[in-house]
């Protein structure tokens, strides 16, 4: 998903930053059951292109009450649910991508162990 903030477009990225600037603003960690309101989402969504503008070497100056602001102004509900699409989406690939790395990881392991014997 693609944002711009003054001019400076760049992609959101899943992060384990992006879990800890969630974190460090709500005090809790992100579950399914977090996910649940619009202020939780929206959180995550800050917490997302802070930590993105940051890997992307671009300075993110909007406060919390400035991006939902900003999020008024790129049309409220719309992009809250195209970002609740991408993180879904973005969280459905990495548990795949775990999941087959994991596989992967077992019969390598599998092999191994014939070999030994």
């Amino acid at each position: 998903m693609k944002v711009k903030f003054d001019d400076k477009e760049f992609d959101l990225k899943y992060s384990m930053r992006m879990l800890i600037v969630y974190e460090n603003i709500t005090g809790r960690s992100l579950t399914i059951e977090e996910l649940q309101n619009y202020t939780n989402i929206i959180t995550l969504f800050y917490a997302a292109c802070h930590s993105s503008a940051k890997q992307n070497n671009i300075e993110f100056k909007l406060t919390y009450d400035e991006f939902i602001d900003w999020i008024d102004a790129q049309g409220g509900e719309a992009i809250i649910v195209d970002f609740a699409n991408w993180y879904a989406e973005t969280t459905i690939a990495n548990a795949q991508l775990y999941a087959k790395n994991n596989e992967k990881g077992d019969k390598e392991g599998t092999k191994k162990s014939r070999k030994k014997s």
